[in-house]
């Protein structure tokens, strides 16, 4: 709790659950459906669609338009400072950097942008939200309907099902089949890097890896794998996914029903 993002308006240690308090530390926070937490940072989304974070602020990661760390919740600002942002349906946070995405399926981001992680086609670190750009910087990323966000990189899943990621790519985390970071979105390719990941129904990054959940109940990985997190029965790295195989290395895990990642491992529920 060094930086404060316990969010309970200290920075002692906690061995013990603390309830996060209100802005300014007023009170508690209240109506939150969802959380992130970072390196140092936690974010939460209220119920009215408003994102409020605390903790560590160095790259401006808590979008309050200000790099002073936080001890309890500051709401993030609107794009340029201007108001609020609202309208949110999720958030995920990754090192350093935090993501939203909107309701109307545009993706929001801020914080450090070093690798080109927030996606505005620049590396300039952002202390309110900017919007992602489109494939090549032209016009907009739309129709997403989740988004993760590893350590400095991010990653979209469209309601067709395509993967799109953007940022750090040193282990082939993006899945383009290179190991080039990316400032704008580029489209997860498909196994071998023949076509495109499609039929994806979830995301979730790891630290420098990503891991897919298919609507036919497979997993498909690709990124670093020194770990085996990738699953594939190797400790080799995958610019392009491979699908993760069964116990044993016996055929391939299948029915499954949700994925999750850690910094360097992946868990299913089937």
């Amino acid at each position: 709790n060094n930086q404060g993002q316990l969010g309970d308006g200290s920075q002692a240690t906690r061995r013990f659950p603390v309830q996060v308090k209100g802005p300014g530390g007023v009170g508690y926070l209240t109506d939150v459906v969802a959380v992130g937490a970072g390196f140092g940072h936690s974010c939460a989304l209220k119920s009215d669609g408003t994102v409020w974070s605390w903790g560590l602020n160095r790259y401006g990661q808590l979008g309050d338009g200000t790099t002073t760390d936080r001890w309890t919740p500051v709401q993030v600002k609107g794009a340029g400072g201007n108001g609020y942002l609202t309208n949110v349906a999720a958030v995920a946070a990754g090192t350093f950097h935090i993501s939203a995405l909107k309701s109307d399926g545009t993706v929001w981001t801020w914080g450090l942008n070093e690798c080109g992680q927030l996606g505005d086609g620049t590396t300039s670190d952002r202390w309110t939200p900017v919007q992602v750009v489109g494939p090549g910087g032209s016009g907009y990323l739309t129709d997403i309907v989740m988004v993760s966000s590893g350590a400095e990189s991010t990653t979209a899943l469209k309601s067709d099902g395509t993967v799109w990621s953007w940022g750090l790519n040193r282990y082939g985390q993006l899945g383009d089949d290179t190991t080039t970071n990316r400032r704008t979105p580029v489209q997860v390719k498909g196994a071998g890097g023949n076509g495109y990941l499609t039929n994806v129904a979830a995301v979730a990054a790891g630290k420098e890896h990503i891991s897919a959940l298919k609507s036919d109940g497979t997993v498909w990985t690709w990124g670093w794998n020194a770990c085996g997190q990738l699953g594939d029965g190797t400790n080799t790295n995958r610019l392009t996914p491979v699908q993760v195989k069964g116990v044993g290395g016996t055929g391939y895990l299948s029915e499954v029903k949700a994925i999750g990642t850690g910094e360097n491992h992946t868990c299913a529920v089937k």
